[in-house]
């Protein structure tokens, strides 16, 4: 069986990314965050050069912390400044391993120097699990004798 990539998950999932500019107040970051139902948005200078990204976590570290209303800091005050990254043509085993290790749940994806989308560790273990959900239906077919031949 071929080795499923991020790219094989991007196809299924799309390539939407989802960013805000660093100099935004987190209130904001919060509020597109609940909108758009997810965990991180990608950060951009005023440049519109990607600078980092912000994501639950952060949001959450700098709570536990914080000396004033949390929606009032800028975005590039609490970010996470160093993006790690992955390739469309990484493996999925690869990309979960790198964010294990790394202890990070959404992975930019870059092409030629541009970022085209944005995976999670809930977006790998959503894909692979339908995938073993179509193979397990196959097989149950096919030990049933009602796989066509």
């Amino acid at each position: 069986m071929k080795k499923r990539t991020i790219s094989d998950l991007l196809k299924e999932k799309g390539t939407s990314v989802l960013s805000i500019n660093e100099n935004k107040d987190v209130g904001e970051a919060v509020a597109v965050m609940n909108v758009e139902k997810v965990g991180s948005l990608l950060v951009k200078d005023d440049s519109d050069k990607y600078s980092g990204i912000i994501t639950e976590r952060d949001l959450l570290i700098h709570l536990s912390t914080c000396t004033k209303d949390l929606c009032t800091y800028k975005v590039k005050e609490i970010m996470s400044r160093d993006l790690i990254c992955a390739s469309p043509e990484d493996t999925l085993d690869k990309a979960s391993n790198v964010m294990t290790t790394n202890d990070i749940r959404h992975l930019p994806v870059v092409s030629k120097k541009e970022i085209v989308g944005v995976i999670s560790m809930k977006d790998i273990v959503n894909f692979v699990r339908s995938g073993l959900e179509e193979e397990t239906k196959y097989l149950k077919d096919y030990i049933s004798d009602e796989y066509p031949r």
